[in-house]
């Protein structure tokens, strides 16, 4: 990460709540891909 984006301006709280939308994202697309993987494999875990 270049040193500029810490002279944006930005406070520090932006950075935490784009880093949990980034996670509740990620967990929201993993939860759905193994849904939908157990959706086409029933007998599978």
């Amino acid at each position: 990460m270049p040193f500029e984006l810490a002279q944006t301006g930005l406070p520090v709280s932006t950075y935490i709540v784009l880093g949990l939308v980034v996670l509740l994202v990620g967990a929201a697309l993993f939860i759905v891909a193994r849904a939908l993987r157990r959706h086409n494999k029933n007998n599978q875990f």
